[in-house]
């Protein structure tokens, strides 16, 4: 009679503890889905550490075919990019013009097919690769761990990319 008593005691303890658990995991949760635009953050700033790479890489192309990944990733930036800003409101996250302008200039060089690259060509990605390099640094700094937007941050953003958006403008306007 007695063992009968400790197993439902241990039986309703461990019960308890179970639901106690239960109640912190789910509370916990929900404070994850508030990161949610935090975490938005970090992969749109992985996409820009992935640009940035490959921006290195394509200095080297010698043909606009070699610069097709190069496209693929600025698409990439872009898309991220804009549903960031879409996370965190248009106001407090500049728009990032340079990736879709980036997308819009290898297009134009690999529209006459594959070619070698032309030396001027070669060098507005040495620029271009030197610019990003600092839009990468200004990105990872943008959102601090709780959330909110460094201005200092944006406004080094919005210069180096409309300084990125308007060499492309005019190169490709040439």
């Amino acid at each position: 009679m007695r063992k009968k008593r400790v197993m439902v005691w241990i039986v309703a303890l461990g019960l308890f503890a179970l639901t106690v658990f239960q109640l912190v995991q789910n509370s916990s949760e929900k404070r994850s889905v508030g990161d949610a635009p935090y975490l938005l953050f970090q992969v749109s700033w992985f996409q820009v550490e992935m640009l940035n790479s490959v921006m290195q890489g394509s200095t080297a192309a010698g043909s606009t075919n070699a610069l097709e990944e190069l496209k693929n990733q600025a698409y990439s930036v872009s898309y991220s990019h804009d549903r960031l800003a879409l996370a965190f409101g248009q106001e407090r996250i500049p728009p990032l013009q340079s990736a879709s302008a980036i997308v819009q200039y290898i297009t134009r060089l690999q529209i006459g097919g594959d070619r070698p690259l032309k030396k001027e060509e070669t060098q507005v990605l040495v620029t271009l690769s030197e610019r990003l390099q600092k839009l990468y640094e200004a990105y990872g700094a943008l959102v601090s761990e709780n959330g909110q937007v460094i201005k200092s941050q944006k406004d080094k953003i919005i210069q180096i990319d409309a300084e990125m958006a308007e060499l492309l403008k005019q190169k490709m306007l040439q």
